[in-house]
Parts: C-alpha cells; sequence; structure tokens
C-alpha cells in the first residue's frame, strides 16, 4: 500500500523557493499528477526527482493532454 505524504508538510518549503533540501536516494517513488507542465524550470525540477529516487526508484508523472478538455482550457488561458 502506498502512504503519500505532500512535500510540503514534508520539507517544510516549496519548489518556488528552488531545490527541496532532500538527501540523494530518499524515496522509493515520486509522483507528479499534473504539475510538471506549470513548472517554469522543468530541468531543476527532473534533476531533484533523479537525485531523490533511490536507485531502484520509480518517477511516476501524469500531465494534462494538450487536446484534453484542460488542455484546451489551459491554452486559452496562455494566449
Amino acid at each position: 500500500m502506498l502512504h503519500f505524504r505532500p512535500v510540503h508538510e514534508t520539507a517544510g518549503s516549496s519548489l518556488d523557493e528552488g531545490p527541496l533540501s532532500f538527501e540523494d536516494n530518499s524515496f522509493d517513488d515520486i509522483v507528479y499528477i499534473s504539475a510538471l507542465e506549470f513548472m517554469p524550470d522543468l530541468g531543476m525540477i527532473l534533476r531533484e526527482a533523479y537525485h531523490g529516487l533511490n536507485p531502484c526508484g520509480k518517477l511516476v508523472v501524469r500531465i494534462i493532454g494538450r487536446n484534453s478538455r484542460w488542455g484546451r482550457f489551459y491554452a486559452k488561458q496562455v494566449c
């Protein structure tokens, strides 16, 4: 069974403030759900995930599809 603890509860900070203060190999799994498409520095986020995962860890990503209703909604907000 998976037990989720939001990063903001665990770290006491946010990615808006820069890299989080976790040691390398701290997590078995990292899950991003409809988050990466809103990150201003995707490279930094993915580097942090890479360093945070243990060697057998999994990165699970779900993004909003460009042609979905939400994708079209957000596209209108940006353009």
